[in-house]
């Protein structure tokens, strides 16, 4: 619902993915976040359960994930 009323007010919205940190303890993203050394299909679970979570956005960003996003495996 937020999503629609941003739209209608011409505004376009993004979804904060939440990546793994460098230090998750200190940095608690949730039960979906995606991991950097979980397989491949378990991060695509998580994503997709995450992109169901709302309709309307254009794209995504990163929340935290500097773990996630200076691993290769995981980033492919």
């Amino acid at each position: 619902r937020w999503i629609d009323m941003a739209r209608a007010r011409g505004h376009e919205v993004m979804l904060e993915l939440p990546m793994e940190p460098f230090d998750p303890e200190a940095d608690d993203t949730g039960p979906q976040t995606l991991l950097a050394a979980a397989e491949a299909q378990q991060n695509v679970q998580r994503l997709e359960n995450l992109l169901s979570r709302g309709a309307g956005y254009f794209g995504v960003t990163n929340y935290q994930g500097a773990r996630f996003a200076a691993s290769a495996q995981a980033s492919a």
